[in-house]
């Protein structure tokens, strides 16, 4: 099976962008006393993350001839990212030190994976499908890897207990569910929803 990930670009508005918004979405927590968001260094450079993540998945989106709202919500862990067509989708992205090529081509497996409490608040909060962003902020690009509706995502993932080690050895830190990138819908496949 050949692998395609869509490479996009970031830019340094979209570094300020997602600086902003995650000293805001800090802010707003520490206001309402939301524990998980004391560790404020950590938790920052998630949230920073997770929106140049979705800044890439915008510019993909941007590229298709559909219709498509983004949710730029400064509730912590609001899940709705998109409205694509009627598909809510929740981007998740990982920021990785090498390129999702190189992983694969050393034989390594690229995983994908969702927090296992946000995997569980997916169904409430009626999110239709994941997409997964791997980040390479050395090169200032995002790789749009793939996409699984939720429920085939649970289908095909494996549980990965707080601690546990990859693979690459590297430390799980939230009980997680994850499939490989292999597993995953073709970016291209979004186009069709």
């Amino acid at each position: 099976m050949k692998l395609n990930a869509k490479e996009i670009g970031i830019t340094e508005i979209d570094y300020d962008d997602a600086e902003r918004y995650a000293k805001e979405v800090r802010n707003i927590a520490k206001e309402r006393g939301i524990e998980n968001y004391k560790k404020t260094s950590n938790r920052f450079n998630q949230t920073r993350v997770g929106y140049l993540g979705e800044c890439c998945f915008e510019k993909f989106l941007g590229q298709l001839d559909k219709d498509f709202e983004r949710y730029i919500n400064f509730e912590p862990d609001r899940g709705k990212d998109f409205l694509l067509e009627d598909t809510f989708i929740d981007v998740k992205t990982t920021r990785r030190g090498v390129s999702p090529y190189w992983i694969v081509n050393s034989g390594e497996n690229v995983e994908c994976s969702v927090f296992s409490n946000q995997l569980k608040k997916a169904k409430y909060k009626r999110i239709d499908l994941f997409a997964f962003v791997s980040l390479l902020e050395s090169d200032d690009v995002g790789y749009l890897l793939g996409w699984l509706p939720v429920d085939e995502f649970v289908e095909k993932s494996v549980f990965l207990e707080k601690g546990s080690k990859l693979g690459s050895g590297k430390k799980v830190i939230h009980d997680s569910y994850m499939v490989h990138w292999k597993d995953l819908n073709d970016v291209k496949e979004l186009k069709d929803l």
